[in-house]
């Protein structure tokens, strides 16, 4: 399940995150890219689904999301959009595909991040907590070159100028339609713990559809 949030100038997908324990196999395409060092610890996250509009009317085309997906490869892993908290990167990234052929399921990417646990051991000590008890997700942050209309009478294309803008038509603007993001830029990501802004404990989808732009704007400036 994704979750969407709108900042200021930029979108961020939130979803769970499977935390990966050294003894027990991935069985996924990350299992070969993961270098066993009792230094580190690896976070598996599924963040975009292509070909869909969400609930919040924003959509990726497949085609896009091949060209523009490793933008997040190497780029900085946060706690909480909080750029002081960098403890790792994420590693790398792959395209996902249904396995059922008659699945009415999308491509997805999935990414593979690299925690620093001995040099954050607090941090880490919360997200094997968070993990344990299910609130541990992530947070992706994208923008774009440029976004579409999806409403077949309009279609329009606008410069990318944020979730909100006075230039984009009135159907993008009251999101009657969906919004198409045209070369898509992930910016890197964040790990949401539990029990801080914009974290969650509980019932986290209910809390985060109450955070507002001012609130992620604050988390990427605390």
């Amino acid at each position: 399940m994704t979750t969407i949030i709108e900042g200021a100038n930029k979108i961020y997908a939130l979803t769970p995150v499977e935390l990966v324990i050294d003894d027990i196999d991935t069985a996924s395409w990350a299992s070969s890219k993961i270098v066993s060092n009792p230094d580190n610890a690896w976070v598996v996250c599924r963040y975009v689904e292509a070909d869909s509009a969400n609930s919040n009317k924003q959509y990726w085309a497949l085609d896009s999301l091949i060209e523009s997906m490793y933008t997040i490869k190497n780029s900085a892993l946060n706690v909480n959009h909080n750029q002081k908290n960098l403890i790792g990167f994420w590693s790398d990234v792959e395209m996902l595909y249904p396995n059922d052929a008659s699945s009415e399921a999308n491509p997805w990417i999935e990414s593979l991040g690299l925690i620093w646990k001995t040099r954050f051991p607090e941090y880490y000590k919360r997200i094997q907590s968070d993990h344990a008890n299910g609130q541990l997700f992530s947070s992706m942050e994208c923008s774009a070159e440029s976004i579409t209309c999806g409403n077949e009478s309009c279609s329009q294309t606008f410069a990318y100028r944020g979730p909100y803008d006075e230039s984009y038509c009135i159907h993008i603007r009251e999101r009657s339609a969906y919004r198409k993001f045209n070369k898509p830029v992930f910016h890197g990501g964040a790990l949401i713990l539990s029990g801080t802004k914009p974290g969650w404990s509980g019932a986290w989808s209910t809390e985060l559809s109450g955070l507002n732009d001012y609130e992620m704007d604050f988390a990427f400036e605390q």
